[in-house]
């Protein structure tokens, strides 16, 4: 049995490799927002990762590590998605964050990964 304590969330990934079973537990004592965006994080790497990603000084961890989170971006707030929340006239990027049920750190990851990708250019944030 493989056991991996992950991130500040107290989330444990275990991985029982003779039934070929993947578990994820999640902390239940917190929110239900951080929950959904950790396990939803966490199947984006089960179907991207092999080995451990947990050393963050490693390059192909970090990059690992990415290719989770964005599988979990795109499955909880597709582009489309963000984007009528953002030109429906929010201020703060925790308005789409209450709307999407994710905490609100999720959402401004979420936007800066589409920002990064450049699919948010003609998109601004109408009070900023």
């Amino acid at each position: 049995m493989k056991k991996a304590v992950l991130g500040t969330s107290a989330l444990h990934a275990v991985q029982w490799s003779k039934l070929n079973l993947y578990v994820i537990l999640l902390n239940s004592h917190r929110p239900e927002s951080v929950q959904t965006a950790v396990m939803v994080e966490e199947i984006g790497h089960y179907h991207t990762c092999v080995g451990n990603a947990l050393d963050q000084d490693n390059v192909v961890a970090v990059k690992v590590e990415m290719a989770g989170q964005q599988i979990a971006y795109k499955a909880t707030v597709p582009i489309q998605s963000l984007k009528a929340a953002l030109a429906s006239g929010i201020c703060s990027l925790w308005e789409p964050a209450e709307r999407f049920g994710l905490p609100d750190k999720f959402i401004r990851e979420d936007y800066e990964y589409y920002k990064r990708k450049g699919s948010l250019d003609d998109i601004k944030i109408a009070c900023n």
